[in-house]
């Protein structure tokens, strides 16, 4: 997919020459779909778009054509009445996919809706989209359409490797599960990705004033993964934009497609390169780790931890696991130290989530982080439960600790209205599991112990494609499926199809769970061997199919 903004003469466009270039290079590289826009000069970047296709002796039927409508102060009504001009200013190009530019006309979503459908039953429009919409306003979209018999294509959006957060605010979640694409605008986020500003500073002096300051705000809290991005594109003899591209597209299966701009023959070879670029699961867990693994054991990469807290956007709380779900790592008095001295030379907060600290094996010991020095307690809130160690969560019984007044009236006022009180059940049973637990809780822990035992002894013998992340504490265990070289959604099926066995995707922690997957081993250990000899036979299919 091309983004065409470029040709609208709203940003600095090429010659006429080299764009009659970009639009040939790009069709003869296999990108066959255009995305252009009303906004973009009003129209321009259509016309654009349709008169070097022409020249281009394109086939209607080999290309997709995207435009969006602009709703700024419009009215849904507005849809039927400017449908003939987007179909002119494309002529003789048809319109196969039109959106809604942004969630901010004056009519409903559900009105919007209407009036696009209209244009499909018309024959004027092959499918609709939106742009720029919310998990909320996606689904509402969705729906509206779904009474008119037609399905929601697309959501345009800004996803890159920096602007990640399609990932945490439900977008891309409810995108698979509503079956809609992700167009993700901006893959190379305007060019920081390609690593020049880096590279070479003096190029930031020559941008506009207002990208000047966003590049240069962001080019430091950019450098360690522009880092990792030039040794993995030194590892294909690529350049970073393909990497970029490349994770892009892979990344999440088929949801996501990228939309790059070009101003240049060569940005659209290297977004054509993209296409045959293949990333292993392990190269896109290193393009966003947050915790260092080495050599099978996690770590906190400290030096990026302090340059998180630098900049124009320094954040005011910190949320540590502790013990670390799903890796299992119980921090040790030197971790948490350093921890609490970067958040509070900071002036930050740090909220410890200590739901699992009585769960740990042998040889490990958990330091509450508040215990530490007054000054750390402080500066932070503790979470506790027993619903983890006690398997009390139906009870809904949990506590905070906050030592500091202040910040624990602040909390108290914040909370009304948010939140439910306790119940009796819960405090009787918070109460009975830490007065009488004891005795109950060194079963328990002894009977992980050897389930944890088990589970190793059978991976390291009999599926030596697979590696268990040793834990340190919870009854949960991190395990590394990255051999077996299966993109996310191949790994879930393989699994969920193959092996017959469910386990927690290690995707839904981030990025950095690509090729992971997470096991409850708090569970009978006729069920573990169950499962595990059902995923060693699934495994041994997988090889002899691959051979």
């Amino acid at each position: 997919m091309l983004a065409v903004l470029q040709l609208s003469g709203v940003l600095e466009s090429p010659p006429q020459d080299e764009v009659n270039r970009i639009i040939k290079t790009a069709l003869d590289g296999g990108i066959n779909w255009f995305d252009a826009a009303e906004l973009y000069g009003r129209g321009e970047s259509e016309r654009a778009l349709a008169t070097d296709l022409c020249k281009a002796d394109y086939n209607n039927k080999d290309v997709v054509i995207a435009t969006k409508w602009m709703p700024f102060f419009r009215t849904s009504g507005n849809i039927a009445r400017t449908i003939d001009e987007r179909i002119s200013c494309l002529s003789p190009c048809n319109i196969d996919l039109y959106q809604i530019h942004m969630p901010n006309s004056l009519s409903s979503i559900e009105a919007q809706m209407d009036a696009m459908a209209a244009l499909v039953k018309q024959g004027k429009i092959r499918c609709v989209g939106v742009s720029n919409f919310s998990t909320r306003q996606m689904r509402r979209a969705h729906t509206a359409l779904a009474r008119h018999g037609l399905p929601l294509a697309s959501n345009q959006i800004r996803y890159n490797l920096l602007h990640r957060e399609p990932d945490n605010n439900g977008v891309l979640e409810a995108a698979k599960e509503l079956n809609v694409s992700i167009i993700a605008y901006s893959p190379v986020a305007q060019g920081l990705l390609s690593g020049k500003f880096h590279d070479n500073p003096e190029l930031i002096k020559k941008l506009p004033f207002i990208r000047r300051s966003r590049v240069s705000r962001q080019i430091e809290g950019s450098r360690k993964l522009i880092n990792n991005m030039k040794r993995i594109a030194a590892a294909h003899n690529c350049s970073l934009t393909k990497v970029a591209l490349s994770w892009l597209v892979n990344y999440h299966g088929e949801l996501v497609v990228a939309i790059p701009g070009a101003t240049q023959v060569d940005h659209v070879r290297q977004n054509v390169g993209a296409l045959t670029l293949k990333l292993t699961p392990q190269e896109m867990t290193e393009l966003d780790n947050e915790l260092k693994l080495e050599k099978g054991h996690y770590e906190i990469d400290f030096k990026d931890l302090e340059g998180k807290f630098c900049g124009d956007k320094q954040p005011k709380m910190m949320i540590l696991c502790h013990p670390h779900n799903p890796v299992g790592r119980v921090w040790t008095e030197k971790e948490l130290r350093r921890m609490g001295e970067i958040v509070v030379k900071n002036d930050a907060l740090m909220v410890s989530d200590e739901i699992h600290c009585e769960l740990l094996f042998r040889g490990y010991k958990h330091f509450p982080f508040a215990a530490l020095s007054e000054e750390f307690a402080q500066n932070s809130l503790v979470c506790m439960a027993p619903s983890k160690t006690f398997n009390l969560a139906g009870l809904s019984a949990s506590t905070i600790i906050i030592p500091n007044k202040k910040i624990r009236d602040c909390f108290c006022t914040a909370r009304m209205g948010f939140t439910t009180g306790t119940n009796a059940y819960g405090l009787v049973g918070l109460e009975a599991a830490y007065r009488y637990g004891d005795e109950w809780l060194e079963q328990l822990l002894e009977y992980l112990q050897g389930n944890l035992k088990f589970l190793i002894e059978f991976v390291e013998s009999r599926i030596p494609e697979i590696t268990v992340i040793r834990p340190e504490g919870t009854y949960l265990v991190w395990l590394d499926f990255r051999k077996l070289d299966l993109t996310p959604n191949k790994l879930r099926e393989f699994l969920i199809e193959k092996a017959k066995v469910g386990l927690e995707d290690g995707t839904i922690f981030g990025p950095e769970g690509v090729g992971f997957q997470r096991m409850n081993i708090a569970c009978p250990r006729a069920t573990l061997k169950e499962a595990l000899e059902r995923i060693e036979g699934a495994v041994r299919q997988q090889l002899t199919a691959d051979s």
